[in-house]
């Protein structure tokens, strides 16, 4: 069931210098990493923004004005196209993305309990943040975003020292996603290798 206040914000647009040619591109069973990456948000959202060179059918794509200055840069710029309250801001090289976490992710930040407003639902495997995996709330994360972006702040953990972040640990996630498969990224050719085996 489409999500009708939820917009998939899908950063792809690294240089992808240790993979050797732009990753979202390489195969996976037959289809691009980032295909895999938005086949699994269609269902779950009522949009797909793409911040890269190249996007799906279906997406809406943007690039940045300058390419390669880092995730929070490009973040910053695709949540000025997010028209939602929420946003799953997604890495566009996790091609075993699964879609009872991103569920989970929008349901648990929908579900704040009263008087209780968290700016973003974010996993943490193994006491390691996964922001790149996550569900926020598009006003506060551009707010925050914009201010660190303005400051030349590049580093994309600052975003959530700014933000009221409501944890997921790995008992919670684990239900959804027992593998962590979710959190594997492609940053090599022998990383795919890997899930290809």
């Amino acid at each position: 069931m489409v999500v009708e206040d939820v917009t998939a914000l899908v950063l792809a647009g690294g240089a992808s210098s240790r993979f050797g040619s732009d990753k979202t591109r390489a195969l996976l069973g037959g289809r691009t990493i980032l295909d895999r990456v938005v086949e699994v948000t269609v269902p779950l959202v009522s949009s797909t923004v793409v911040v890269g060179p190249w996007a799906p059918g279906g997406c809406r794509r943007v690039l940045e004005p300058e390419r390669h200055q880092g995730p929070l840069v490009a973040l910053e710029h695709g949540l000025h196209e997010v028209e939602t309250e929420l946003v799953l801001v997604l890495g566009g090289d996790h091609p075993r993305l699964s879609a009872g976490l991103l569920s989970l992710l929008v349901e648990t930040l929908r579900s704040t309990a009263v008087g209780v407003v968290s700016d973003a639902v974010v996993p943490r495997r193994d006491g390691r943040a996964e922001p790149l995996v996550a569900c926020y709330r598009t006003a506060a994360a551009l707010t925050a975003a914009s201010r660190l972006v303005e400051t030349g702040e590049r580093r994309f953990m600052a975003l959530l020292d700014q933000l009221d972040v409501r944890w997921l640990e790995d008992d919670a996630w684990r239900q959804v996603d027992p593998t962590g498969g979710s959190f594997v990224d492609v940053d090599t050719p022998s990383d795919l290798d890997d899930l290809e085996s």
